[in-house]
């Protein structure tokens, strides 16, 4: 048997607007691409990595108490917190903070 082809179908929202783009649902601005990671967790992810080499190194040396901790400090410690951690961003002047005044307003029940 042959399968019957069905016609194209029209969008159904095509006098609507289109629906933004997820970048700019999530910021808001369809501004150029980020990394999402700035240098502090750069630098934060390159100590961990250094910790857990300098524990690999003492470890040849036959170290069983510094080159363990040194390498539960990289991997437990210092990579979780360059993926984890995330610079507070400053409020600009143009945008004030609409929770402020919310909060404002339940703590003074107005």
């Amino acid at each position: 048997m042959a399968r019957k082809i069905q016609p194209v179908r029209e969008s159904v929202r095509t006098n609507e607007r289109r629906r933004p783009s997820s970048l700019k649902r999530r910021t808001g601005t369809s501004g150029p691409y980020r990394l999402p990671f700035q240098r502090p967790q750069y630098i934060a992810f390159g100590a961990s990595l250094l910790a857990i080499l300098i524990g690999f190194l003492v470890l040849s040396f036959e170290s069983i108490t510094l080159a363990p901790l040194l390498m539960v400090a990289g991997y437990c410690v210092g990579i979780p917190l360059a993926l984890l951690w995330k610079k507070e961003h400053k409020e600009t002047a143009e945008e004030p903070a609409a929770n402020d005044t919310t909060l404002q307003t339940e703590l003074t029940g107005g």
